[in-house]
């Protein structure tokens, strides 16, 4: 519902899009005036569809990218082994000597491990 107001927002006043973040937003080419028949604006409903279709897209490609990702780094032992390494590289407070938990590899967080048997 939020992109339906947002929607609804910018095609009632298109100058609010001088208030988002970025000055070329896939929006700002939408809602461009003169970009259609007579200079009018396009019809919020589709606009709305193409906001869906953005997000849809979006989240989509997300999940493709970190299944493969996921993919690789399980099958690749050499990058699996890698990985606590370079996350000391790229974030140094993952060592705060306050973790309870030592880094492990990807493939240890993914795939259960057994417990070991406090009945022996």
């Amino acid at each position: 519902m939020i992109i339906k107001y947002k929607v609804l927002d910018l095609c009632s006043d298109p100058e609010h899009l001088k208030t988002l973040p970025h000055s070329t937003t896939k929006w700002n080419e939408l809602l461009r005036l003169g970009s259609y028949p007579e200079g009018g604006m396009p019809d919020p409903q589709s606009l709305f569809a193409e906001s869906q279709a953005l997000v849809f897209r979006a989240v989509d490609t997300t999940r493709t990218t970190l299944m493969q990702s996921s993919f690789h780094i399980l099958n690749d032992a050499e990058i699996d082994g890698k990985l606590p390494t370079e996350q000391l590289e790229v974030y140094p407070t993952f060592n705060d000597p306050l973790r309870k938990q030592p880094l492990k590899s990807f493939r240890t967080w993914c795939v259960p491990q057994p417990e070991p048997s406090q009945h022996l």
